[in-house]
């Protein structure tokens, strides 16, 4: 555990500003109790992170290391408002979208 905190240490020293966000393992929050939760840092990095609106009602974070899901909606979003587009148009155009996301760099902390 020392390792990870030490890296955490270096990431908040080297990165003065940047927000951090926790990503907490399911199993902490599966109690619907409410309140709050405890919960051990187990890895840190720095990363982009875009927020994209799922739905009207939810919203999700997506980590630029994770660009396959974010590309995954794009395409889904593309293909459901183009449809009749090719592969190879449907897939640059994800590309184009995901890259014009507005990314901001974080540090991500996981908790479990």
């Amino acid at each position: 555990m020392d390792e990870v905190m030490d890296k955490f240490r270096k990431l908040l020293i080297d990165n003065l500003g940047v927000r951090i966000i926790h990503f907490v393992h399911s199993e902490v929050v599966e109690d619907n109790r409410g309140g709050y939760w405890t919960a051990l840092i187990t890895d840190c990095k720095i990363d982009d992170y875009v927020v994209l609106q799922i739905e009207d009602d939810m919203s999700q974070i997506h980590l630029r290391s994770d660009m396959d899901e974010v590309m995954r909606i794009m395409y889904e979003t593309i293909k459901h408002e183009r449809p009749g587009l090719t592969e190879e148009e449907y897939n640059k155009l994800a590309a184009e979208m995901a890259n014009d996301l507005t990314w901001e760099k974080a540090i991500i902390v996981y908790l479990a």
